[in-house]
């Protein structure tokens, strides 16, 4: 039993880090994805997030340069995962979509966390399953009040 809150927090998120890079890696060999790198998964998922961002939306969400997006976003293109459309009112500006290929990759992110959520709900009872939804979702209250 951990000695305190702060000792616990961490030690769910290390294995919370651990199950989702374990199952990461699973999936995508039985999907046959092994050759992605993480960072180029990272940039699927944010797209994916994002809904048709530009090169700089990926930049700022990321928090690193738009020369850095640009050559992995390339490589993620060439390699089918993604294409861009030109804007029509902005000749500068490309969008970027997910591709069928890239949309089955960042469908993993959901696996892994279906994987995870089910592995709790496996370890706790219904009623401290509500508990702690109930206290999740008041964290997650307060986080996002603080943020704005």
């Amino acid at each position: 039993m951990s000695e305190s809150f702060e000792e616990a927090l961490l030690k769910i998120d290390e294995l919370f880090h651990q199950f989702h890079a374990k199952c990461k890696k699973d999936i995508m060999e039985k999907q046959k994805y092994n050759d992605i790198t993480i960072t180029q998964y990272r940039y699927l998922v944010t797209i994916s997030k994002l809904k048709q961002p530009t090169y700089s939306d990926i930049a700022d969400a990321l928090m690193i340069t738009k020369a850095s997006v640009t050559g992995s976003i390339n490589k993620l293109i060439e390699r089918g995962f993604l294409y861009s459309k030109q804007s029509k009112s902005d000749s500068r500006k490309h969008f970027l979509y997910l591709s069928p290929k890239g949309k089955k990759i960042t469908k993993i992110e959901e696996l892994v966390h279906k994987k995870f959520s089910d592995a709790i709900k496996k370890s706790i009872d219904k009623s401290e399953l509500k508990i702690m939804t109930q206290i999740f979702d008041k964290i997650i209250e307060k986080l996002t009040t603080n943020q704005k």
